[in-house]
């Protein structure tokens, strides 16, 4: 066993090399911090007029008539 033997030199990490002072990683708080003016966005910008959304009603109306076949269709192919 003594091939795997280590000797507590070797093993020795000195706290230097772990050590990493904390200014490496520290970035003064102005840095990171960025004004309520850069991130407000105007409710402008999002806005978005009613008009611009809205579609006539007709659009989207299906005539009776066209259901009414469309049903009878069903409800003579057995099915309702």
């Amino acid at each position: 066993m003594d091939g795997f033997d280590v000797t507590n030199d070797q093993t020795d990490v000195t706290d230097d090399l772990i050590d990493v002072t904390r200014d490496k990683f520290d970035v003064p708080r102005d840095e990171l911090d960025v004004t309520r003016d850069e991130l407000d966005v105007t409710r402008d910008e999002f806005d978005v007029t009613r008009d611009e959304f809205d579609v006539p009603r007709d659009e989207f109306d299906v005539a009776k008539d066209e259901f009414d076949v469309y049903r009878r269709i069903r409800c003579d192919e057995g099915r309702t």
